[in-house]
């Protein structure tokens, strides 16, 4: 994920919440609760899953590149004490070297773990950086945006795939074409950031699914700089959301034109 905007205490106050919440030991609705041992090691003396990448050495502009290898390597050794381990990267001080040398971890990560880069102007990344991760925007005050409210389209989306009804998914991704074409990146936006925050509590097979659904949510949204049309990305994003296993196919009752009705599987599912 990309955090952006904001100021720089801003940007890093919201990493370190969003780490405290995947590792905090607390029921999920109170996460981060601030009083486990997880939360109160990452915000005290410093948590063995929380790795951090924000100050060059003294005479140097950027990061070596050498020193952010060695955290892309880190990334591949399993979690000390808690269920993921996570990386907080000041991505304003890698040059396109260091920004390259995250690549294959940003497009192929372990399940467990979480990249959070920070930066002022996420425009100014590698667009191949860009397009591997999640965008969440912060205002100026590092409080919430406008663009932050919840779109009640996306929502459903999100409910569906929690519920990995074939049927819902497909319903609720062609609901989104009603937003608007204008609409569609930021609520696309909001759909990975979302499916994003589903992986810490998911099981492997299915935070690898999810790690490929982001994928495929920025791919298509790329695609709207090529005026690709809203029908045709909220079909693709149907498809790659849809259950991947032989059993999640629901069957929603058809009524024939001169008879009772019948079950049948959706073709586009085969």
């Amino acid at each position: 994920m990309i955090i952006s905007g904001g100021t720089e205490e801003a940007r890093r106050a919201e990493a370190l919440r969003i780490a405290a919440e995947a590792l905090c030991l607390s029921a999920e609705e109170d996460r981060p609760c601030g009083r486990c041992a997880a939360c109160r090691k990452l915000y005290g003396v410093g948590h063995a899953d929380v790795l951090f990448l924000l100050t060059p050495p003294e005479d140097k502009k950027w990061m070596p590149v050498s020193h952010v290898r060695h955290l892309r390597g880190e990334m591949y050794v399993r979690p000390n004490e808690g269920r993921r381990k996570i990386a907080v990267i000041n991505a304003d001080i890698l040059n396109p070297h260091g920004q390259n040398a995250l690549l294959s971890v940003l497009e192929d990560p372990p399940y467990y773990a979480v990249l959070l880069l920070l930066a002022q102007n996420a425009a100014v990344l590698l667009p191949t950086v860009r397009s591997r991760c999640a965008l969440r925007r912060l205002p100026p005050s590092g409080g919430v945006s406008a663009e932050a409210e919840a779109i009640p389209e996306v929502e459903a989306v999100l409910a569906a795939l929690r519920a990995d009804d074939e049927w819902e998914i497909l319903c609720a991704c062609f609901a989104l074409e009603k937003i608007g074409r204008e609409s569609l990146s930021g609520a696309l936006d909001q759909l990975a950031a979302g499916v994003l925050r589903e992986i810490p509590g998911a099981d492997v097979l299915t935070a690898r699914r999810y790690g490929d659904i982001i994928v495929q949510i920025r791919r298509w949204q790329a695609a709207l700089d090529f005026h690709v049309s809203a029908g045709h990305i909220c079909g693709a994003l149907a498809v790659a959301l849809a259950p991947q296993h032989g059993t999640g196919s629901p069957t929603r009752p058809l009524r024939a034109e001169n008879g009772p009705p019948r079950e049948e599987v959706s073709s586009w599912s085969k």
